[in-house]
């Protein structure tokens, strides 16, 4: 164990004087450490310091800068006599596993989809480039907090698998091991991570930081390990398609969750690698949830908008979910039907298409797409801003719209 105080030079040119123990993982111990220049650092002291892991630590030195700003790389050595060792940027915060179950702000689903779509984009910044991260799960992750906001980065990319490198000493983690290397890991055969196997490792992820639970919680027996490892190899135990939840589940209902957010759940965490999405497609379907959120105008709550939301699915609430319409100039129009297409017959006015809109509801929002010649437009902060065409834009209440000449909003 290095001692405060020590003092280092680096493979570029630096010096780190270490400032305290941090803490210790299965590849080694974490220290603060400081720059001469007064920079707050992380080095990490590795328990193997062979020719192949001089080898792996040289390739992320080298080639995980700038990668994403979700991942913290590292990007100094220390090749000390018998000790080998990497610099970071250090990190103040939780693990996204302690932040998960301790932070107030973890019961905020806005909060937990900004923490999903930052951790599914550093993901994805790997698979772009042919990799994997390797070892995926809620303690590779950092969360930092501010007043405003909540970031989750990824610090610990020492089981990165790439080409033309040694494969790294550990492979993952059991709780988030796909079936196929949760299989060869049962009978005692090779299990080397793929893009596959990290996409279901990442569905687990995102189950977790969503509905604040493993997959697997309220579904097995605890003391049976075999059962859990049934459970996990056949899709996911608590898609609603298979039935209503167990009682008293903890963390959140997976009503919560909108049909293409369930969706993406249930195909991340299917047995068949093949029909896993790309964590790409993940990002998409997350960024189109975060863009439909509305608060319930009677409890307050985070919720995701679709088509057939009609009640708060935290406190029931019933009320503020009737039909929304569209209003302006002694109209008004309800929308009550899973998808409608308006145009002159509804608002009568030379500027309005016969077939201007398409929409759908979304609980008390719309989902709105311009098919008008005349074009539609919403008003942003200080102008009317054109929806392109074959754009599809959600509406909340209380925001106008214009279809050609003529000025809308949308109300209860």
């Amino acid at each position: 164990m290095l001692k405060p105080g020590q003092v280092f030079q680096t493979e570029r040119g630096g010096r780190v004087e270490v400032q305290r123990f941090v803490g210790s993982g299965s590849q080694g111990e974490v220290y603060r450490a400081r720059a001469t220049d007064g920079r707050i650092l992380a080095m990490k002291v590795f328990q193997d310091g062979s020719e192949a892991q001089k080898t792996r630590t040289a390739f992320t030195v080298s080639n995980l800068h700038g990668l994403s700003p979700a991942v913290v790389s590292p990007f100094d050595r220390v090749l000390a006599s018998g000790m080998l060792a990497t610099i970071s940027p250090f990190i103040t915060g939780n693990t996204l596993e302690a932040w998960l179950q301790e932070s107030p702000r973890a019961g905020d689903l806005k909060v937990r989809l900004i923490m999903a779509i930052g951790l599914t984009s550093a993901v994805e910044s790997f698979h772009a480039k042919g990799w994997t991260p390797g070892d995926l799960g809620s303690d590779q992750f950092i969360v930092e907090d501010t007043p405003s906001l909540s970031k989750v980065r990824m610090v610990d990319v020492d089981s990165l698998v790439a080409e033309g490198i040694p494969a790294p000493r550990t492979l993952g983690k059991l709780p988030y091991f796909s079936p196929e290397l949760r299989r060869a890991f049962l009978e005692g055969k090779p299990h080397p991570i793929t893009q596959a196997s990290d996409l279901f490792s990442l569905g687990v992820l995102l189950h977790e930081v969503l509905l604040l639970r493993h997959p697997a919680e309220g579904h097995v027996d605890p003391g049976a390990i075999e059962n859990y490892h049934q459970v996990m190899s056949c899709g996911w135990p608590g898609d609603p398609l298979r039935g209503p939840e167990p009682a008293s589940l903890p963390g959140f209902s997976t009503s919560l969750l909108d049909p293409d957010m369930q969706r993406l759940l249930r195909l991340a965490l299917h047995p068949a690698p093949s029909l896993r999405p790309s964590a790409g497609a993940m990002v998409a379907t997350l960024g189109k949830a975060f863009a439909r959120l509305v608060t319930c105008p009677a409890c307050g709550c985070w919720l995701i908008a679709f088509n057939g939301l009609s009640r708060c699915p935290y406190h029931e609430c019933a009320a503020p979910f009737r039909a929304p319409r569209l209003c302006g100039r002694g109209l008004s129009v309800v929308m009550d039907r899973p998808e409608m297409i308006l145009g002159r017959a509804e608002f009568p006015d030379p500027h309005v298409s016969r077939r201007h809109l398409r929409i759908r509801p979304l609980g008390p929002c719309l989902e709105i797409e311009n098919l008008g010649s005349n074009g539609t437009f919403v008003w942003g902060r200080n102008e009317w801003v054109p929806i392109p065409e074959g754009n599809a834009l959600v509406l909340r209440q209380g925001d106008r719209v214009r279809l050609g000449e003529l000025e809308l909003r949308l109300a209860a």
